[in-house]
């Protein structure tokens, strides 16, 4: 597992790095089987979003840096590493589907689920995320969308209080929220 070599330790759903971020790694099958699908929306949301995610990662070049200051003197140690990346949307449907269903220890993770779709949609590639939602598998897109158009439109305040929780010194606005959701409806139904 690459995450292994810049692993300080293995948790029993992936890795702890040193700087204390926990990396979940779930495994998927190769191939997508839509019969076999659940029928249940959040169990099936959740094979979706995780297989897409895996299915459209795209291979990358990770340059990690160390910067260590010894007797004054500074040393740079460079780790060059590949890594497949999960692409915007993918991105998107994992965290949507997240957010419905996190309970108990895990509630108050909600928020920075939907602070994380936030990020992604506010990064200018509204029209990107909403293309290839278009192009999901399965009801995965059209669920992704009528899922954030309750959470950023319908339920703008509550959300909005999430956002600012998570980022206390970003101000954001039910109806900065609300319109960002109604964009990207717009532009799900204008490719659709």
């Amino acid at each position: 597992m690459t995450l292994l070599g810049i692993a300080e330790s293995e948790t029993s759903t992936g890795v702890l790095l040193p700087d204390g971020t926990k990396v979940d790694v779930i495994g998927v099958e190769p191939i997508l089987e839509l019969d076999a699908l659940p029928d249940d929306d959040r169990q099936r949301m959740f094979v979706l979003s995780h297989w897409w995610m895996a299915e459209t990662a795209e291979l990358v070049t990770l340059t990690l840096f160390d910067l260590t200051k010894r007797d004054g003197n500074v040393l740079a140690r460079c780790q060059l590493r590949l890594a497949r990346l999960a692409r915007p949307a993918a991105l998107v449907a994992a965290k949507l589907q997240s957010i419905e269903t996190r309970r108990g220890a895990t509630a108050a993770k909600r928020e920075s689920d939907a602070y994380d779709v936030y990020r992604l949609l506010r990064a200018g590639r509204l029209h990107e995320i909403a293309e290839e939602l278009a192009g999901a598998p399965a009801d995965l897109g059209t669920w992704c969308v009528s899922y954030l158009e309750g959470l950023f439109v319908d339920r703008s305040d509550q959300t909005a209080r999430w956002l600012r929780n998570v980022s206390p010194g970003e101000r954001v606005e039910a109806g900065d929220l609300s319109a960002l959701g109604a964009l990207m409806v717009e532009e799900f139904q204008r490719l659709g």
